[in-house]
Formats: C-alpha cells, structure tokens, sequence
C-alpha cells in the first residue's frame, strides 16, 4: 500500500482537534519501513509511548532510530565535574532508574516491544547529551530551558522509499500524547512544496545522530541499559504481536471515551489536580467546571486498577440530579449510581437501592468489567452519620474520589465533619472558593481539598476565545444599575433604625445579647432598601423598556418582594414561575417524574415560562444557559452572590450574543439626614458603590459605570 494510499494524514495536528495517536501515529506506522525519531528525555513512559502502533512496523520488518536524552540532575553534573563517577556510569545509573520506574503493564508490553527489536538489531538508540556554550554539560531542568528537546522530529519511510516526516513541539510524557495537548506540522517528501520542509526534518535528525551538533554530543546506548531493556523480552514475534494485542485490548478496557473535546485551560487544570491529586478549581461561573472535573473523572477511572467510587457533593439537591444527567451525557459509564438525600428513599436502607449495597457490589469482581459507582449527595446528607460510618466501613478495596461543587459551601464546622481521610483522590470546584469573613472556614477546606489551584477568570473567560467558534467562552454583558431613593416613610423608619444601631455599635461589643439584638436591627434596616417602594416603580419603567423581549429573564427578588413583583408580572400577562425553596425537590408523576423544581427549569429552558422569581435558589449552580437577562431587586455585598448572579446569564447560548444585567439600588439621601448618620449612611454606601465597581468591571460599558460611580461618590 504504502504512504501516497492514507488519505487522512492531514498536513498537521493540533490539541483538542485532533486523536493524534488513532489519526495519524498508528496509521503510518502500519505503512512504516524505517521510523527514526529524536524522541526526549529518555523515560519507560516516553518509550513506551514510541512503541504506540509500532505493531505495525515490526510485522513489516521494520527498523527504528531513536535519539533521547538522559534526565540528569544538577546532583548528577556535580558527580560528574568531580570526577567522581565516570560520566557513563551515571547516564547509565539515571537510565536504569528511569526503566525501574515502569508503572503500567501497558509500558512494560510497549517497552518489551522495543527490547525485541534491540535483540535483533532493528532498533538503534543513541543517547545526547546537552552542554551550553562553555563546554559544561547541563541538567535537564537548563535542557529544557534551551528548548533543544521541545521541537521533536519524526521521520518515517514506506517500503516504496516514500518519506514522511513530522516535526513540532510534542511532549513525549504520556499524559501529552494521550491528551493531545500539543501541535506539529507533517510534510510529505514527494510533494510540491513540502520537499524542503521534509529535507530540514531529515537534516536536524542526522546532525544529531551522527553528532554534528555543537552543543550536543551523542553517545551509543550503555550496554547495561540496552541489557535491562532486552531482559525478559519475549524470543518470537508472534508472543511479541499477542502482547501487544492484549496491551491494545487492555487499554481500550480503561479508556473513557468523552463524548466532548476538552478545552486547553480544562487540560491545564487536569495537569494541576494530577499533580498530587487534590486542587480547587477557582473558574468562573459558566466555564465549565462540570465539564472540567468529568475531565479528571475520566483519567482517575482510566488509571484505577480497582473499583472507582465517585463522590459528587452539591449544596442542593437539583444540582445533584442536574450533575447526574450531566455525567450520563458525558460518556464516562455512569450506570451505576445512588442518589443521597432527604428526598430520595431507601439509600439509607439494606435494599439494592442502598448505599451499602452499592458499595458491597461494587467491589465483587466481574471479568471485562471495570466496577464503577457514582455517589450523589447534598451538604447536608453527605456528612450525616449512617452516611460517613457506611462510606468508611464499605469501602474495602475501592478508591475513592470525592468532588465538592460549590465547594465554599462546605466549610462550616458541621459539614467538615464529613472531610474523610478514606477520599484519596479531592477535588474542589466554585467561582468563589474562598469563604466571606471567614478565613477559618476557607483554610479548612483548603486542608481537606490541597492548596492546588487551577484559576480560569471571568476576565479571562471574557477575552480568550474558543478556538472553535471563534468567540469567547463566555457571553459579553452589559451592566445596568438604577438609583432610587426611599419615600419619606421610608427614610423616617430608615433613620430610626441607623440611629438605634449607631448608639448600640459600642455596647454589642461586649454584650453578647446585644448583639443579636443589633444584628436584628440591621436585619430590620436592609429589609426597608429590599423593600422600597420606589423600586417596583423602577422594575416597572424596566420592563416598559424590555418590552415583548421579555423570555429569557431572571428575577432576583426577597420574601418581602416576591408577591408584589408577581403580581406586576401577572398583570403585565407575563407568564412566570418561582424558584425557591418552597418548590418541591421529590419526582411527582405531574411533572413527569421530574421534580417541580426541574419542571420550572425545564419549562423556562423550553420558552414556556418567560420569567424565574428567585429566591437565592438560582444563585449557586443551576444550568440555564438560555437566560439572557437579570433583574437584580435585592441584594448583599457579598462578592459570591453577585459573581453566582452574573454566571446565570453569561453562559453561552446558540443566538445569544449579549447579556444585560439591571441592578435596582437604594440610593441614600444624605441631605435629608443629620451630619453623624449621614457619614455613616455614606460609609455604607461606598461598600455599596464597590460591588457596583466589581460587578462593572468585566462588563462591555464598564467605563461608563466607573465614570456614574465617580460623580455619586462626591
């Protein structure tokens, strides 16, 4: 057949587009007569990964060349500058180690492969060592640095003397292949155009090969090394090409085939959890984060050689059903699950829909099967006591995963206490992971999930664009904030309440009941700005403004709100629902054995509810990317809940080009008020005017929200 018959080989691969290893690797090696490659710092992984496909070339009766580079410590070039080991001694000794360190039986049979080719003199290894420009050898930390080994170059030949040749910057460490995480360019020898691209890859290998490079010098492979690597190596072909077979085989058991392409900053967090295997990751709402952990599901069941327990904790219940179908959809098997909460029966019992059951079965052995169970549960059941005394006492040879969505959430004292040591593998995820005055709260969870972050910022996620649409990863918005000021009655009660709290601000310092008393009072005092009259006056000329665009909006409102901007909506023929925590989380048959709560998202999701009345509910979590527009009528200065408010409606959505976000905003009257209140009604404003600042400052007309922001400050 030979080279000129593959029609797929494209002109380059790069990350995330492209299976390098199936696409191209594999098929032109089943072509391959002789295959050289200047292949890295020599690893059992990175040979290992040259022996990927190379079935092919041995049935061929191929020959290979590889050129890699000796990981050396500084340590390593001290003991060498001292004379006080022989420089190949070492090399030797750091080679030896490296094929000591064969984690997988997929490494072994692919290194196996190569140990057959040495004994029958098909494979040549050289190894190169790198020197700067005073003659002194260099580690590979300083290696790396130069970039000699980061441009990797491929020359593969056909039976017909046809060359291809491929060269760029790919990683020979497993987790780069596998991922596809890097780019390089391919040349056709015999075509028009890419003859002298092709005659550069050739040359660049035989400069190094034969030694011709002035800052690396080659020396023949150690011969204890070539020995370690033949030991053992099965005699015939046919055990050679069974092996490999049984390798392939084994490894397609393991894979996990996502139905997605992972974007490069969610390979880049996976990079960072893989590390020690506990991280937080700190992206911004509407990134993906579920998205990003089904990336690091994947690899942590693709690497367990044991039955995989997947922990999934969220702060309610929805989002713990939104997160099953979401892992359903994924294509990681999740078959097998168990839902934990107050609304689902029987998990906290001994029948086959229990907690224990699931964790008993999931480790009975099956063949071809690898065991796999998905644990979903809330805040409030996963640190219950059946649940923590079920998790550890069933546990037997499983490993566990646990991963806290909305991880600020669980910082409290009380849901802590289901932080167990039996989770080896953690991962944390929120837009805002740090706890608000309390940093307490924030190092205990810290300690539990690891100090590891990977961030992905709504800044970030504003600016950089999605390679494949072009566009950003999340929508722009616009941020549109209205000034109202309290009716007389309003501003009286008002006034009332700030001079009681300012007398009392002394006092509560040291009198613990007084304190609640003064909390109640500012409780008291937030409600009248929650509540102000002239507020519905101003959602009125809002949605006077909006119009007959009104689908795709939420509403933030209060309990103190909620019936009033209901019946405005009702009166408007505006079809609307509430989300709070009064709708029902249990499947009912009504709702089509979805929960009410899942039916109002589903409808406004499918247009047939125009406007969510929302109750704090929305502001952690749910999914609906629909939403284009909010209505902010109450709310705090903590940053968590405007950041949560803000990812509701800047998700990407097929037609939505722009989001809007209005801010409803008790402004003070400071004339109206004597000199002490008024200062400290300004200092409360300020802490006001800030979270208008942050909210402001990733939107599209965030210059002009600075410039009001001014003014009103002076």
């Amino acid at each position: 057949m030979g080279f000129r018959e593959l029609d797929n080989i494209k002109g380059g691969y790069d990350s995330g587009f492209d299976r390098i290893l199936q696409d191209f690797y594999i098929p032109v090696l089943n072509e391959a007569k002789v295959y050289k490659r200047i292949a890295g710092f020599f690893s059992s992984t990175s040979l290992a990964i040259a022996a990927r496909g190379i079935t092919g070339l041995i049935k061929n009766g191929g020959y290979m060349e590889l050129i890699v580079s000796p990981r050396l410590s500084d340590e390593d070039i001290k003991a060498m500058e001292k004379a006080a080991q022989d420089p190949e001694e070492i090399i030797t000794s750091v080679m030896l180690d490296e094929i000591e360190n064969m984690e997988t039986f997929l490494q072994k049979k692919r290194v196996d492969a190569l140990g057959w080719l040495l004994a029958k003199g098909l494979l040549k290894i050289k190894v190169a060592t790198v020197y700067d420009d005073k003659g002194k050898m260099l580690d590979y930390e300083k290696v790396e640095e130069t970039g000699l080994f980061h441009i990797k170059v491929g020359i593969l030949e056909d039976e017909n003397g046809d060359i291809i040749t491929f060269s760029g910057s790919i990683n020979e460490t497993a987790s780069a292949w596998v991922r596809n995480v890097e780019e390089f360019k391919v040349f056709k020898y015999w075509e028009p155009g890419q003859t002298e691209s092709a005659k550069i890859d050739i040359e660049k290998f035989e400069k190094y090969w034969f030694g011709e490079s002035a800052r690396v010098k080659i020396m023949d492979l150690p011969s204890a090394v070539e020995k370690k690597i033949i030991k053992e190596t099965p005699r015939s072909i046919e055990k050679i090409e069974q092996d490999l077979l049984e390798a392939e085989i084994k490894e397609n058991e393991n894979a996990i085939n996502l139905n997605f392409s992972p974007f490069s900053y969610q390979l880049e967090a996976l990079e960072i959890w893989k590390k020690n295997h506990r991280a937080i990751f700190e992206m911004a709402t509407g990134t993906g984060k579920t998205k990003t952990a089904q990336v690091c599901i994947a690899d942590f069941m693709k690497n367990c050689d044991v039955p995989a327990v997947v922990f999934i904790i969220c702060p309610q219940d929805t989002l713990a059903k939104q997160w099953l179908r979401d892992i359903q959809d994924s294509g990681i098997p999740a078959d097998n699950y168990v839902i934990c909460d107050s609304d689902s029966r029987g998990w906290n019992k001994e029948g086959e829909n229990s907690l224990l059951y699931k964790l008993l079965d999931v480790n009975v052995e099956r063949a071809g099967k690898k065991n796999i169970l998905f644990v979903y549960s809330t805040f409030d059941t996963y640190h219950s006591e059946y649940f923590v005394n079920t998790v550890q006492q069933y546990k037997l040879k499983a490993k566990y995963l646990i991963i806290g969505d909305e991880v600020h959430g669980l910082g409290s004292s009380q849901r802590a206490k289901g932080f167990l040591e039996d989770y080896e593998y953690r991962l944390g995820l929120s837009a805002t992971p740090d706890r608000w005055f309390d940093e307490h709260g924030t190092q205990v969870i810290t300690d539990f999930f690891g100090s590891d972050r990977y961030y992905f910022t709504i800044e970030e996620a504003l600016t950089r664009k999605n390679p494949l649409t072009g566009k950003t990863y999340l929508t722009p918005y616009e941020y549109i904030p209205r000034f109202v000021s309290l009716e007389i009655d309003e501003l009286m009660r008002y006034k009332q309440l700030s001079n009681s709290i300012i007398r009392g601000l002394c006092k509560a310092k040291t009198d613990g009941e007084y304190a609640d008393r003064l909390q109640n009072l500012m409780f008291m005092r937030a409600d009248i700005h929650k509540s102000a009259v002239n507020k519905m006056k101003e959602f009125e000329d809002i949605l006077d403004e909006i119009g007959d665009d009104i689908n795709d909006t939420i509403i933030f409102t209060s309990a103190g709100q909620i019936d009033d901007v209901e019946q405005i909506l009702k009166r408007r023929g505006i079809f609307t629902r509430r989300f709070t925590k009064d709708q029902g989380k249990a499947p009912e048959k009504k709702y089509g054995n979805m929960s009410e709560r899942e039916h109002i998202i589903q409808m406004f999701k499918d247009g047939d509810c125009q406007c969510l009345l929302a109750i704090k509910c929305l502001d952690e979590g749910i999914d609906i990317p629909s939403a284009k527009r909010a209505i902010i009528l109450a709310s705090s200065t903590n940053p968590r809940e405007y950041v949560q408010r803000i990812g509701r409606i800047i998700r990407r959505y097929e037609g939505k080009e722009k989001a809007v976000l209005y801010d409803i905003i008790v402004e003070p009257s400071l004339e109206q008020m004597e000199q002490e209140l008024a200062k400290f009604e300004k200092k409360i404003f300020e802490k006001e005017m800030v979270r208008i600042s942050e909210i402001s400052e990733n939107a599209m007309n965030r210059l002009e929200i600075i410039n009001e922001v001014y003014d009103r400050l002076l």
